[in-house]
C-alpha cells in the first residue's frame, strides 16, 4: 500500500512497481517528496539509489509531498524578510568599527552577512529546485551578470579584513563596496518571485 499525502495511490492501476517509479510519478505530477516512511521506518538516505530500486509490493509506504513552487516561494519570501534589517545591521557595524568596538561590530556584521547568505541560498536553491536559469533571473532583475562574482569578491575581502582585524579596511568595505548588496539581493529575490 502506498499513501501519498494521506491518500491511497493506485500503484497497480498506474503500473508502478518500485519506490523510484512512485517518486518519478510524483515528480511528473509536480510534487516533491519531502518525507517518506517504509513500513513505518525512515529509510537510510545514504542508500537512496538502492531504496528507489526496492519493490513496493509487500511494503507500506507513507509519503508526504509539497509543491516545489510553493516551497521556493516561501524560502524566497523568508529571505526577503531577513534582508529588511541587513543594511541597518551593516551600518551599525560600520559605526561600531569607527568607535573601535570590534566585538560589537562583528555582532552586527554577523546579522547582515547571515541575511545575505540566506538570500543567496534561497535563490540558488530555488533556481536548482525549479530549473530556473540564474542568468535569466539577473536579467529579469536588471542586474549586471557579474554581480554575484562581485559579491563573492566582497565577501572574500570582508573575510580577510575580519581575519586581520583591520577595522579601517572593514569600515571602507562596509561603507563603500557593499552599498548596493542588500538592494541587489532584494531585486534578485523579487525577480525570482515574479518568475514563479
Amino acid at each position: 500500500m502506498v499513501m501519498v499525502d494521506q491518500q491511497p495511490l493506485p500503484t497497480a492501476d498506474l503500473g508502478l512497481q518500485t519506490i523510484g517509479e512512485v517518486f518519478s510519478y510524483l515528480a511528473r505530477a509536480n510534487r516533491l517528496v519531502v518525507h517518506f516512511l517504509i513500513d513505518g521506518q525512515p529509510p537510510n538516505l545514504d542508500q537512496l539509489p538502492s531504496v528507489k530500486q526496492s519493490p513496493i509490493d509487500g511494503h507500506t509506504l507513507y509519503i508526504e509531498t509539497a509543491d516545489p513552487r510553493q516551497m521556493a516561494r516561501q524560502a524566497l519570501v523568508e529571505a526577503q524578510d531577513d534582508l529588511a534589517t541587513a543594511d541597518a545591521a551593516k551600518e551599525a557595524a560600520a559605526a561600531q568599527l569607527r568607535r573601535n568596538n570590534f566585538p560589537a561590530a562583528m555582532e552586527k556584521l554577523a546579522l547582515c552577512l547571515s541575511a545575505w547568505q540566506r538570500a543567496e541560498q534561497a535563490i540558488i536553491g530555488s533556481s536548482k529546485l525549479l530549473n530556473i536559469n540564474l542568468d535569466a533571473v539577473l536579467t529579469q532583475a536588471a542586474l549586471p551578470p557579474d554581480w554575484l562574482a562581485v559579491f563573492a569578491e566582497n565577501l572574500r575581502q570582508l573575510g580577510l579584513a575580519i581575519q586581520a582585524r583591520d577595522a579601517v579596511a572593514l569600515t571602507d568595505l562596509l561603507a563603500y563596496e557593499t552599498t548596493q548588496t542588500t538592494s541587489h539581493w532584494q531585486e534578485t529575490l523579487a525577480a525570482m518571485i515574479a518568475m514563479l
